[in-house]
């Protein structure tokens, strides 16, 4: 089970914090002229690239650096005179300038290395569903057109259309067979011009209703195995896992939509999928498992491991409310899954092959999570 060592959590706390945003601003004060996203990306070695355009924008609405055109077309990035330079003192709650040290109750880490490492949420953004589109941007969109949906596959199909109208130039690909060997198919494959691949797989569990939506007439039906379907959901991040560490996707995303608050509201008793719970706040790692008073009626097919490498921080969102009843509200579930982290003296790619176990971290702001996802980035064949 992946754990934070006391070691560790120290070491988070006593330290400070050195995010992307902090490098990018203490380059544009040392070297005194602007720069582009390429080649702050390329000088710093954050991959993907547009994590520093994430970075950047952030800084720009925060007034610490401004944004205009460059001599090459290019939007060039330049440090305000107000800008605070960035401290190499230990950070205290809530000192203003320096990088927030939160308490140990929040650190619990969107994505772990696998080898008992946190990684702050901070340092490694999750990844976009495509540049500069993530999810909340793709689903809102998609809510003001469909707020609901017939069926998974009537989800799969509108979520595939709707990240092709935003982002006309990626390629957009359904049932995807990663393996050669394995009779599993991908939900959503998604692949920017620059080969950035982002794997996808969606569940669309639904309550009971019957309702009209602009003249349409919806009817959907209630799948009431909850246990069965949320051991399904946190089998979708091992199998994401399994994807992204073959090489066949950079990253993923685990998405859930449903009009069921069984899904994202804690039980009040014991149950025997306690380890799948999927509630707002629920931190999902190590090993889940169904309790020993599961019956082979709900197991079956159902019994293998699920050994994750990853930590993953739950967090639902408001999609859409189409009617007055409890069943008329629906929320969706986004998690990323993120490549496994290099570990110092790992060899490269064009050097030796990775056995398994060789991946870790250079540190909580090294080079190690940016030469990862670095390395992923195949152009798409």
């Amino acid at each position: 089970m992946t754990t934070v060592s006391k070691s560790s959590l120290a070491r988070l706390c006593d330290a400070p914090v050195v995010t992307v945003a902090d490098r990018v601003l203490e380059h544009l004060r040392v070297t005194h002229r602007a720069w582009d996203d390429d080649q702050l990306a390329e000088l710093l070695q954050v991959r993907p690239r547009h994590t520093i355009n994430q970075v950047c924008h952030r800084l720009e609405a925060e007034g610490r650096i401004r944004r205009s055109l460059g001599p090459d077309n290019k939007i060039v990035n330049e440090l305000v005179a107000e800008a605070p330079e960035p401290t190499s003192e230990p950070a205290r709650h809530g000192s203003v300038g320096a990088p927030a040290v939160r308490p140990l109750t929040e650190l619990a880490p969107l994505v772990s290395d696998g080898a008992g490492e946190a990684v702050d949420e901070d340092v490694v953004a999750a990844p976009d569903l495509l540049p500069g589109l993530g999810f909340p941007e793709v689903m809102t969109a998609l809510a003001a057109v469909r707020p609901l949906f017939h069926s998974e596959a009537d989800f799969q199909l509108a979520l595939a259309r709707q990240v092709k109208l935003a982002r006309p130039e990626s390629e957009v690909r359904l049932e995807v067979r990663p393996f050669a060997d394995e009779a599993l198919y991908l939900d959503l494959l998604v692949v920017d011009p620059s080969g950035w691949r982002v794997a996808v797989e969606l569940k669309y569990p639904t309550e009971l209703l019957h309702t009209r939506v602009a003249g349409e007439a919806f009817r959907l039906r209630r799948h009431s195995a909850h246990d069965v379907i949320r051991h399904d959901i946190v089998k979708d991040f091992r199998r994401l896992e399994r994807i992204v560490d073959a090489g066949h996707a950079d990253a993923g995303w685990v998405l859930c939509l449903t009009n069921d608050s069984h899904y994202w509201t804690p039980s009040t008793r014991a149950t025997i999928d306690a380890a799948f719970r999927l509630h707002a706040g629920r931190v999902l790692r190590g090993s889940p498992a169904w309790t020993t008073t599961a019956g082979p009626g709900t197991t079956g097919g159902r019994d293998r491991p699920l050994d994750l490498r990853g930590t993953y921080r739950l967090t639902w969102e408001d999609f859409s409310t189409v009617d007055a009843t409890a069943a008329g509200r629906f929320r969706y579930l986004a998690v990323a899954v993120l490549p496994l982290l290099a570990r110092p003296g790992t060899p490269e790619p064009d050097q030796a092959p990775a056995r398994a176990g060789q991946v870790g971290r250079e540190g909580s702001h090294g080079p190690g999570v940016e030469q990862a996802l670095r390395h992923r980035r195949r152009p798409h064949r």
